[in-house]
């Protein structure tokens, strides 16, 4: 009779199913259970941790919509050493809720997100104009619907404040 005996190590034994399945149905990335900076939060402030001086994004989701928000809200020539960024619309916005616009903001942060954030699939645009019963603009935004399903992120709204009146 030959006798088969393994031996193995307590060290390479791994994670359990559960835990692997946690940690890769999140959006965080972690390391040795302390979730790891993605980028920096804008506006940029000061950290209260001793981890960072800036505050950070963790995960996935908060870094897109914070970098998709910035990339919408800068115009060309704006960005240092890299003036083909942004979706230009600033121009455009006191005249949002008009039809013609609406288009030509949608084909302005279509082009951009095509090009600096390919990974987005831009899914719904909404325009928000309101008027008080003076004709006062109340407030101007609009909501970008999207999803980035490489990652996977799906059906987030963006809604983005231009003016707002108290």
């Amino acid at each position: 009779m030959v006798e088969q005996r393994k031996k193995y190590d307590f060290n390479s034994v791994g994670e359990t199913s559960e835990i692997f399945e946690q940690r890769t149905n999140s959006d965080e990335i972690r390391f040795r259970g302390e979730s790891l900076p993605i980028g920096i939060k804008t506006p940029i402030s000061f950290s209260t941790s001793d981890s960072s001086v800036f505050k950070m994004h963790t995960n996935f989701k908060d870094q897109i919509l914070d970098n998709l928000r910035n990339l919408i809200l800068t115009n060309k020539n704006e960005r240092l050493m890299f003036p083909e960024y942004g979706a230009n619309i600033r121009s455009l916005v006191m005249e949002l809720g008009k039809p013609g616009v609406d288009e030509e903001i949608m084909i302005r942060i279509r082009d951009a997100v095509n090009k600096f954030m390919p990974f987005i699939s831009l899914q719904g645009f909404e325009p928000i104009r309101l008027v008080d019963s003076n004709g006062s603009l109340e407030k101007l935004s609009m909501i970008i619907s999207f999803s980035a399903p490489e990652i996977p992120i799906f059906n987030l709204d963006l809604e983005i404040s231009f003016y707002e009146a108290l």
